[in-house]
């Protein structure tokens, strides 16, 4: 993640340096923030099981929220020339990126990956395999950056969600995270004796999990229901506008008609 986190900021300088208007420092500041968290997370140096899951928080949760909220499709498009950018619009609209960022898929994939990680043999072989590791690590910042960018959504995407409907799939989330945090909590006896043997070293592994997720989750509701409240305020303010502009127009009639 050392790697990726540094090709993504180096990315997103060259992006910046091209741009033809005022980028917004948010933005700028969210993407870079992200791409740290990428960076700490490779230098991680625990090697316990709550270590390994503030690991896959770190990669699959935080890091592709902040991803997003940089913006980073936005900035391509408006970055790059017109060959390059004719090249990413065709790949918008590919069939392959309209399946992965349906919100269903998107929504679906990132719920069941922590789940199938836990209770599958994948978290035992990325203990004892670094290239197992780097792989499961890689699959959940596209998971969870591909869950980001379609309920953030404020990169184009191919199917925009209503913003009710965005803020039900990120709050639905929450039983994911609670059932396998319950599941670790509860468990008499450590799940991974081989690699992880220490129960308490689990439960903590539980805490950080469930705690973490739920947080996540809110801030994520948060974002969205702050972006839907802005969005509805601009519509007002547009509506009024037409509506001044009509009642302008009814008067200076009226006026013409009365100087008859």
């Amino acid at each position: 993640m050392l790697f990726v986190g540094v090709v993504l900021a180096v990315a997103y300088v060259a992006g910046l340096r091209r741009v033809r208007r005022p980028w917004p420092t948010s933005r700028a500041t969210s993407f870079f923030v992200g791409c740290a968290v990428l960076v700490a997370a490779g230098v991680w140096p625990g090697t316990g099981f709550t270590a390994h899951m503030a690991e896959h928080v770190a990669i699959g949760m935080v890091a592709p929220l902040l991803l997003a909220l940089g913006a980073p499709i936005t900035l391509a498009l408006q970055s790059s020339g017109p060959s390059t950018g004719r090249t990413l619009r065709l790949l918008l609209r590919s069939r392959a990126v309209r399946v992965l960022t349906h919100p269903l898929v998107a929504w679906l994939v990132f719920g069941a990956t922590l789940v199938a990680l836990v209770f599958s043999p994948v978290l035992e072989w990325s203990a004892r395999n670094e290239a197992v590791h780097a792989l499961v690590h890689l699959h959940f910042l596209l998971v969870g950056s591909l869950f980001a960018a379609t309920f953030i959504a404020i990169d184009p995407i191919p199917h925009p969600l209503p913003h009710g409907a965005r803020l039900l799939g990120v709050l639905l989330l929450v039983p994911f995270h609670a059932f396998v945090g319950v599941a670790l909590l509860t468990a008499r006896r450590p799940l991974f004796p081989s690699v992880y043997p220490s129960i308490s070293d689990q439960h903590s592994a539980a805490g950080v999990l469930w705690s973490s997720g739920e947080l996540l989750t809110l801030a994520m509701g948060g974002i969205v229901f702050a972006r839907w409240w802005a969005a509805e305020q601009r519509a007002t303010a547009r509506i009024d506008r037409q509506l001044a502009k009509m009642l302008h127009g009814e008067a200076h009639r009226g006026r013409m008609v009365s100087c008859r």
